[in-house]
C-alpha cells in the first residue's frame, strides 16, 4: 500500500445533511488528490436508517462510536479524539491526520502542495536523519486551567511569533509558578493553570501522525482528557471574564495536549498565510484563499465561492521556509515556529501560480466590470490576493481579521 500524505475528518452531524451535500458538489468530490482521503466524521450511536442510506450511498462517511446527541460543548471534542484514533487504525501510513469543520471550503490541491512542501522542509531543515513532527494550520493562542477543565486567557491573532513560552502556575491567581519538567500523573491531580500555547483554528488543520500516536498514549493527559468530558457541560458560574463562554473546544484541546504530549528533536508549528485563509463574517475570499469558513453558517455560500473559485483560484509561490524563532512547551519540549516567506521579488498583491494547482489567473480588476473577467490582468502568471466581496462583486479593501499576521 502506497503511504498517504493526510487522512482528513470532517466533522459533521446528521442535521447538517445540506453543509454535506454543498462539500460533495465542490472539494470533497474532487478526485484529483488521492494523497488526501477524506471522510466525513460522525457519531454512529443511534442515527436515522435514512442517514445510514445517505453514508452508504456516497461512501464518505465514517461512524465514530458514540451518542450522536451529544451537547455542542461536549459532542465536537469526543468526535474529534475518536475520529484520530479510527484514522490512525485506518490509515496507518499516512503521513498526518487532519481535522476540518464541514462549513469550510477547500482548495485541497493548493493544501496538498503547502502540506507536502512543509512536511520536506521541515523534513529537510530539522530533521534530515528523523521523521519531521509538525502542527500546521492558521494559530492563535490560550491557556488551560485544570481546575474547571477549560480554555482562558484567549491571546487572539497575529501574535503567532512572539507568543512567550508556556508557564504552569498554581492555583486561579497564577502568581506561584509549578516546578518545571514533566506533567504527571502525579501533578494531574494538582489545579494548575497552562499556557500560553499554540493552537491552530478549527475549520481546518494536520497533526503528523506520529504527534496524534504521543498525544494519544499520553497517560496524564488522558486524565485530563476525561476530566474535560465529563465537565464539558458544567456552566461556569465565576465573575472573570476571561471564562464567560469558552467551551472545550476540540481545536484548543487539540493544542493544549500537543503542548503537553508533543516530544521531539524536530516539532514544528508551520503557520498558514492570511493570504491563504479567510474567516470572516460577509462573504469575502481571494483567488489565493486555500482554506474558506463561512461564520454565517449559511450551507448555499459554499457553492457559491467553488463556483467563483473554479476560474480563479490559485496558490502562491511558497518560497522558503523561515522557522524565525522557538518556542517552549511547559513539559520542556522546543518547538520551531515556521512560515513560508515568498520570494522578495514577488509584490505582495500577485504572485506566479504553483503548477500544481493548474487553473486560470484571476483578475486584478478595481471595479465590477473588469471583476467579472479572469484574466483581466497579468496574465496566466498572476495569483491574486486581493480580497473580493462576492455578495456585491467587488474588491474589498478589508483584510482578514481572524489570521495570524505576518512576521514584521
Amino acid at each position: 500500500e502506497s503511504p498517504l500524505l493526510a487522512a482528513l475528518g470532517v466533522l459533521s452531524h446528521e442535521s447538517r445533511g445540506d453543509f454535506r451535500h454543498a462539500l460533495r458538489k465542490s472539494w470533497v468530490s474532487r478526485t484529483a488528490v488521492p494523497s488526501i482521503v477524506v471522510r466525513f466524521v460522525l457519531r454512529g450511536g443511534s442515527t436515522s436508517a435514512s442517514f445510514h442510506d445517505e453514508a452508504a450511498a456516497h461512501a464518505d462517511v465514517v461512524f465514530v462510536q458514540a451518542a450522536d446527541d451529544l451537547s455542542r460543548s461536549r459532542g465536537p471534542l469526543v468526535s474529534h479524539l475518536l475520529w484520530l484514533r479510527c484514522a490512525l487504525h485506518a490509515w496507518p501510513n499516512a503521513a498526518a491526520i487532519g481535522k476540518a469543520d464541514d462549513d469550510t471550503w477547500v482548495n485541497l490541491p493548493g493544501v496538498e502542495a503547502h502540506l507536502r512542501a512543509s512536511l520536506a522542509a521541515v523534513q529537510a531543515q530539522l530533521a534530515p536523519s528523523a521523521s519531521a513532527s509538525i502542527y500546521w494550520g492558521v494559530f492563535e493562542s490560550f491557556h488551560w486551567d485544570t481546575a474547571v477543565h477549560r480554555p482562558l486567557e484567549f491571546g487572539g491573532a497575529g501574535d503567532f511569533f512572539s507568543v512567550r513560552d508556556c508557564r504552569r502556575s498554581l492555583g486561579s491567581s497564577r502568581r506561584r509558578q509549578a516546578p518545571e519538567g514533566l506533567w504527571t500523573d502525579a501533578d494531574a491531580a494538582v489545579p494548575l493553570v497552562i499556557g500560553p500555547f499554540h493552537f491552530t483554528k478549527g475549520p481546518l488543520f494536520f497533526m503528523s501522525s506520529h504527534l496524534v500516536v504521543q498525544l494519544l498514549d499520553d497517560a496524564a493527559l488522558q486524565r485530563e482528557t476525561d476530566a474535560t468530558i465529563a465537565a464539558a457541560d458544567v456552566q461556569l458560574v465565576t465573575k472573570k471574564a476571561h471564562y464567560n463562554g469558552t467551551l472545550p473546544w476540540e481545536d484548543v484541546f487539540s493544542g493544549f495536549s500537543l503542548s503537553q504530549a508533543g516530544r521531539g528533536s524536530s516539532l514544528a508549528m508551520v503557520s498558514l498565510s492570511c493570504d491563504a485563509y479567510s474567516d470572516q463574517w460577509g462573504l469575502f475570499t481571494a483567488p489565493s484563499t486555500l482554506v474558506w469558513h463561512t461564520r454565517s453558517k449559511a450551507a448555499e455560500r459554499i457553492g457559491i465561492v467553488h463556483e467563483w473559485m473554479q476560474t480563479r483560484q490559485c496558490s502562491l509561490p511558497l518560497g522558503s521556509l523561515a522557522c524565525r524563532n522557538r518556542w517552549t512547551s511547559c513539559t520542556g519540549q522546543t518547538w520551531h515556529r515556521c512560515e513560508w516567506v515568498q520570494p522578495r521579488s514577488t509584490p505582495s498583491n500577485t504572485s506566479a501560480t504553483l503548477p500544481a494547482v493548474g487553473v486560470a489567473a484571476p483578475t486584478k480588476a478595481r471595479d465590477a466590470a473588469a471583476w467579472t473577467s479572469a484574466a483581466a490582468a497579468g496574465g496566466s502568471g498572476t495569483c491574486s490576493t486581493r480580497v473580493v466581496n462576492l455578495l456585491k462583486k467587488r474588491l474589498s479593501p478589508t483584510r482578514n481579521a481572524y489570521c495570524t499576521l505576518p512576521p514584521r
